[in-house]
């Protein structure tokens, strides 16, 4: 029979479970624990079993951590109140899945570790199902997390990916979601990846960006049609050939790749076609880069306007983001969403058939989609261009009119240049302005004056806009209510340094020459003057080699110029004489 006790047991004889199927912990939430830990002390006694002579933690490894943490400041408060239970190691781990489960915040990441234990216990998908009151299918989709990777599980329990995403993510192999995140997941923001980028490692042949039968994208490989890696090509049931897939994910990669090659120089060749990334800032990607070396201009997001082409998931995806609903209920509300994206698909239609949309090709986010694009104001499509100028000097048909545009475009192009200098120092600079390679500046000595403002700049800068009056106003003020006492002066200065080395370089990336970016700079001087005296001057070199070849090819456009006015001059008739009146 189950028995069960209730002490104050001392913190030291406690000890968390190794094998605790809970693995994320949200640092901020655990900091509001302790802290209500501090004021009102633990409400809900521990869950605890015999562990030799001390105990171990089943359930309430958060409300224990919370308790040390206030220990560490006030030695006296060095118990907590637990529930000793006789449990075998089976009955322990259910306790702590069922425990976690029924936590209100629970995370699907969190559901997923948690019914992956229980199927490695020896539980069958039905079993756990039962035991949660979820579906199977429900239960499936979340053991499907687990195959996610280390990198892909932590940003989707930090929300930096959806439920629907997660789940795509999972059904690719180590390798390719390695490369995914490399590709799309190394910021700090939400990680976004659309069709167009997935169909390059699902091998989905029905939604190839490239035609099935076309054996010239890669001559060794041969047509997709016919091929032995399509599933098509031998197929049991009539339903497999309706979505075909490439079973040879690297092949069909390379040529997605190879597809994209020969997409761009069709469009570079297209002078209708406009080309566009989706950033907000200048890129350094090899595709804009590529594009603005053979002349064409490039579009960051700031300067156009997309034309959103509706989409609309197949159901089984759709009802993977939308697990609450039965599959009648599920049916009933896709069918609402088909017909909007009917009604949203004519709208569409109209807005690309009126012709204020123009042809755009993607060179990042989607590489080699086309879109159709409105620019904005100020924006407009520059006239001549190296390419064009170059082409014209070669047929002998170029005008003094011409060098005018193509000097115009290049002196344009420089002072571009030069205020990205500033943006591609930040590049380089902005990867040593982080806590983790840098604890000899975390754990030095007091916070002097350029550190003190640059914490109250990072600070200031993160509030929302309603709230920075209200912030001033609260530096007057002359009674503190926060209570710090628990924190050491040594400690305050580790978190303040560690969060300015964290968040510091984001807000002033892009800013050129204001004061955020002047008050870095002396961070940078400080904190790894060599490193960042070396990065100005490799870019100052790179800027002044620029500058010359820009500067050259500019003096020999005047020369031209000039010779071209010489020869026009010499080659205009000479005006007829009138001749004088007879008096």
């Amino acid at each position: 029979m189950e028995q069960t006790e209730f002490k104050n047991l001392q913190l030291k004889d406690i000890k968390p479970d190794p094998n605790q199927p809970r693995t994320f912990f949200d640092e901020q939430a655990m900091t509001e624990l302790t802290n209500s830990v501090r004021e009102k002390g633990v409400l809900q006694p521990i869950l605890v079993r015999q562990n030799g002579k001390g105990y171990m933690i089943v359930c309430g490894e958060r409300r224990y951590t919370a308790s040390l943490r206030v220990n560490a400041a006030f030695k006296d408060r060095n118990t907590i109140p637990a529930i000793i239970r006789t449990l075998n190691n089976e009955e322990a781990l259910e306790a702590q899945i069922i425990e976690n489960l029924q936590r209100k915040d629970v995370h699907p990441m969190e559901e997923a570790v948690a019914f992956k234990s229980l199927l490695d216990a020896g539980k069958d998908v039905t079993e756990i199902a039962a035991k949660v009151g979820k579906s199977d299918f429900y239960a499936r989709q979340r053991i499907k997390l687990c195959s996610l990777t280390k990198e892909w599980q932590d940003a989707f329990f930090h929300n930096r990916v959806t439920n629907a995403l997660a789940l795509k993510v999972a059904l690719f192999s180590d390798k390719i979601q390695k490369e995914l995140f490399e590709e799309k997941g190394s910021g700090i923001g939400n990680i976004e990846l659309g069709s167009w980028t997935l169909s390059r490692y699902q091998g989905d042949l029905s939604a190839a960006p490239f035609d099935l039968d076309d054996a010239t994208i890669d001559k060794k490989a041969g047509a997709c049609i016919g091929c032995k890696f399509n599933s098509a090509t031998s197929v049991l049931f009539e339903d497999a050939a309706l979505k075909p897939h490439c079973t040879n994910v690297a092949c069909f990669k390379n040529k997605c790749d190879l597809n994209l090659e020969r997409e761009f120089e069709l469009a570079i060749d297209n002078p209708e076609v406009l080309f566009v990334h989706d950033n907000y800032g200048d890129s350094t990607d090899k595709w804009v880069l590529k594009a603005k070396k053979a002349g064409a201009t490039v579009y960051n997001s700031s300067t156009y306007d997309e034309c959103d082409m509706p989409e609309l998931e197949p159901f089984d995806e759709w009802w993977e983001s939308n697990d609450e609903y039965t599959e009648a209920a599920a049916r009933k509300e896709y069918e609402k969403d088909t017909a909007r994206y009917e009604a949203d698909l004519k709208e569409y239609q109209s807005k690309i058939e009126s012709g204020k949309f123009k042809k755009a090709f993607m060179l990042t986010g989607n590489p080699g989609k086309y879109i159709y694009v409105t620019l904005r104001k100020g924006a407009s499509v520059k006239a001549g261009s190296s390419k064009d100028t170059q082409l014209k000097q070669d047929a002998g048909t170029i005008t003094a009119a011409d060098i005018n545009d193509e000097i115009k475009r290049l002196e344009e192009r420089e002072k571009r240049s030069s205020e990205l200098d500033d943006n591609k120092i930040w590049e380089q600079l902005r990867s040593h302005f982080r806590p983790s390679p840098n604890e000899a500046i975390i754990t030095g000595t007091e916070l002097n004056q350029t550190e003190r403002e640059a914490a109250a700049r990072v600070l200031f800068n993160k509030l929302e806009y309603k709230n920075k009056d209200e912030f001033k106003k609260f530096l007057k003020a002359k009674k503190n209510e926060v209570d710090f006492s628990a924190i050491t002066a040594a400690q305050l200065n580790q978190i303040i340094r560690w969060f300015v080395l964290g968040e510091l370089p984001p807000v002033v990336l892009y800013n050129g020459h204001t004061d955020d970016s002047k008050l870095c700079l002396k961070l940078g001087a400080m904190y790894f003057p060599s490193v960042q005296e070396g990065i100005i001057k490799a870019q100052a070199e790179l800027s002044a080699k620029r500058k010359e070849r820009v500067f050259k090819r500019i003096a020999d456009l005047r020369v031209q110029k000039a010779n071209l006015n010489k020869t026009a001059a010499k080659e205009k008739p000479s005006p007829v004489k009138k001749s004088a009146k007879k008096k």
